[in-house]
């Protein structure tokens, strides 16, 4: 994909080197309960944009945190190198997704290179 990194809304923090694993679990009434709930019919179901609330230390990142709603369109992702990268065209923001290996050993070009896949866990 044709991308200028400089049209990304925001960065991300870095310098933080601590490794959390965490679960990939799929989602269900029970596993969702108190975080959010499966929609049958998203035309009917009310929403709440509100921005997450701050945990612990960190804030939340500035021009973050409240940009859902009731659009819709097409979400794309894709790696440049180590680095994960993100559209959203409903809004026309680009993101800095995520990375594969620390962000500022992180390669941006290149061809995909992710060092871990997920695997889900039931």
């Amino acid at each position: 994909m044709d991308f200028d990194p400089q049209e990304v809304a925001y960065f991300p923090t870095t310098g933080v080197r601590q490794v959390h694993e965490t679960p990939l679990i799929a989602a269900s009434d029970e596993s969702l309960k108190g975080y959010g709930c499966l929609v049958e019919t998203p035309e009917t179901f009310p929403i709440e944009i509100v921005r997450w609330p701050a945990q612990g230390w960190r804030p939340v990142d500035e021009n973050s945190g409240d940009q859902g709603g009731v659009t819709e369109g097409i979400f794309e992702f894709w790696w440049r190198g180590e680095t994960l990268y993100a559209r959203n065209n409903a809004v026309g923001d680009s993101y800095l997704f995520a990375w594969s290996t620390w962000p500022e050993g992180a390669r941006t070009d290149g061809p995909a290179v992710r060092e871990h896949a997920a695997s889900p866990r039931r």
